[in-house]
């Protein structure tokens, strides 16, 4: 069920619920536990649960701000929050990140196929790239309490990854210019690792195939 959506999470909250399924109590536990995406896991929790319709193909497309008009917008909002001063010494978005990397994780530990297992952790793999240069980009100074928060959830989840100690913790750890200079390349990066991910593919069928 999840090849074809993968993780579409920005919508989530326009989905439809039956009323006696939810629980405020949960999610506003899991809200201050998990900053960012705590209906993820109630949503989760829900599909275990009952019956669900999943639509696999888009409706619409939504154009959003690009990245830096979102963070001024979201960190605009939070200075009107009283306790604001206290607790934004992370940056939100880099919070955020980690909830969705703890789903992720959740649900690749469930019942799911193998082929299902590597397209979420690719697909996580990715986002954590793209986090981490949006983060640096955006940052008006090197950021130390984010790194601190953000790094022991990233090696807990690819410390078997190459290109995440070559390339993303660099990227973290390294002084935003460094972040400014690899972005335009990074689309080229995840396409040309993906290409190679289908021919090793291929090659491994077509050895099996010829194996027969």
């Amino acid at each position: 069920m999840l090849i074809p959506p993968l993780i579409a999470s920005s919508m989530i909250s326009s989905c439809v619920y039956r009323k006696s399924l939810l629980s405020e109590r949960i999610l506003i536990e899991k809200a201050k536990k998990l900053p960012g995406y705590p209906h993820l896991f109630s949503a989760k929790n829900l599909v275990q649960r009952a019956e669900t319709l999943v639509i696999t193909k888009p409706l619409f497309i939504a154009i959003e701000p690009d990245v830096y008009e979102r963070r001024k917008e979201v960190k605009f909002s939070e200075k009107d929050t009283v306790d604001y001063y206290i607790k934004a010494t992370v940056d939100y978005y880099i919070k955020a990140h980690i909830t969705f990397i703890k789903f992720i994780s959740e649900l690749i530990k469930s019942n799911v196929s193998f082929r299902t297992r590597l397209k979420l952790y690719r697909y996580i793999n990715n986002e954590n790239l793209n986090q981490i240069i949006y983060h640096k980009i955006t940052s008006e100074k090197y950021d130390f309490s984010t790194i601190k928060y953000a790094l022991p959830t990233m090696v807990k989840r690819f410390y078997f990854s190459p290109v995440f100690w070559l390339v993303h913790v660099p990227i973290l750890i390294f002084p935003a210019f460094f972040a400014k200079h690899f972005e335009p390349y990074r689309w080229k990066y995840i396409k040309l690792r993906g290409s190679i991910g289908v021919f090793v593919r291929k090659f491994i069928i077509g050895t099996r195939m010829t194996s027969r």
